[in-house]
């Protein structure tokens, strides 16, 4: 049985006909018309190739896309890996910030506190200092007033010392009560004597003296007039410090300081 060859992409097809090159054949006669059985398939051939064709580069695109998408799935389940894994180091360096957040929150909590209690403590100590500068500013007024008071003893020692009026006066009038009660002495003795004339003498010299005693008296009283205004002045002053100045400084608590 002789097949002749087809183009590549056509169909096999079994015909019985003799194979001319077999040389034991004899020359056959040729018929006068041979229906043409393959011109359909010619006539299909061309499409067949096209769609073979096309197939091939389907199937090609198909290959090479199905490998293409194996390679970029595996590189995109290796970078999933990768993302995975960072995502758990990034979620355990999130848990360790967010662990170091809260201490930090509770050390800013007790630091709050404790900044609050300090501010309580400085505002008690800043009103403390307030009354202390003013205690300060009284126990200088009151040093004012001692300093006044001091001055004013000394005013009224000098008042009765030595070498004062009062004391020169106290002095002449000493002398002057002596000398009148003397003139009277001497005239209680010329009188007993009959001297009248000359009792009367000493009578008016002892007089004298005792009006002379008398203006040294008013000159001591007048000094003393001086010295118990001093002493009013002195108590006065006395009564200022220990009613006022020095209630003040009294009343001041004692300072606690800063606790830490």
């Amino acid at each position: 049985m002789y097949n002749p060859p087809l183009d590549a992409g056509s169909r096999q097809l079994d015909l019985d006909l003799p194979d001319p090159t077999d040389s034991t054949l004899g020359l056959l006669p040729v018929p006068a018309a041979v229906p043409d059985a393959l011109a359909p398939l010619r006539a299909k051939i061309p499409w067949l190739r096209l769609t073979t064709g096309f197939l091939a580069v389907a199937l090609i695109g198909s290959v090479s896309w199905g490998y293409l998408t194996s390679q970029s799935l595996d590189r995109t389940r290796d970078e999933l890996a990768a993302t995975q894994q960072t995502l758990s180091s990034t979620q355990k360096d999130l848990a360790s910030a967010n662990k170091d957040i809260g201490d930090l929150e509770s050390k800013l909590r007790t630091s709050q506190a404790r900044a609050a209690g300090l501010a309580s403590q400085v505002s008690s100590l800043q009103g403390q200092v307030q009354n202390q500068n003013a205690c300060i500013s009284a126990l200088a007024s009151a040093g004012l007033i001692l300093g006044d008071a001091y001055v004013q003893l000394s005013v009224m020692y000098n008042l009765s010392a030595e070498g004062s009026v009062w004391s020169d006066a106290r002095g002449a009038r000493d002398v002057a009560d002596s000398a009148a009660m003397d003139a009277y002495f001497k005239a209680y003795q010329a009188a007993w004597d009959g001297n009248y004339a000359t009792a009367n003498s000493w009578i008016d010299r002892g007089n004298a003296q005792v009006r002379l005693s008398n203006e040294y008296l008013a000159v001591m009283d007048a000094e003393v007039d001086k010295m118990n205004r001093g002493l009013d002045e002195i108590d006065a002053l006395l009564s200022q410090y220990s009613t006022e100045d020095l209630a003040i400084c009294q009343a001041q608590p004692a300072s606690a300081g800063l606790s830490t």
